[in-house]
C-alpha cells in the first residue's frame, strides 16, 4: 500500500523510487518462479500491473499525467 501512495507524491524522486521497488519485486518474483518452477503469478499475483508500473519509469519525463492515465 505504501508504494502505491508514493506513486502520487509530488516529489518525482519518491515516485521513481516506488517504481524501482516495483521493478525489484518483479525481478525477485522472476527469480523465485524460475527456481521453484511455478508460474510467476502464483508468487506475485499483481505481476502484470507491477511490471507495467516499473516500465513507466522510463517515460517519467513525459509527466505525471502519463502515469495517472495508466
Amino acid at each position: 500500500v505504501c508504494l502505491y501512495m508514493f506513486l502520487w507524491s509530488p516529489d518525482t524522486e519518491a515516485v521513481l523510487v516506488a517504481m524501482s521497488c516495483f521493478r525489484h519485486l518483479c525481478e525477485e518474483a522472476d527469480i523465485r518462479s524460475a527456481a521453484d518452477e511455478v508460474p510467476v503469478q502464483t508468487i506475485l499475483p499483481n505481476y502484470a500491473t507491477f511490471s507495467e508500473l516499473a516500465s513507466v519509469s522510463t517515460m517519467m519525463g513525459t509527466g505525471r499525467s502519463t502515469l495517472q492515465k495508466r
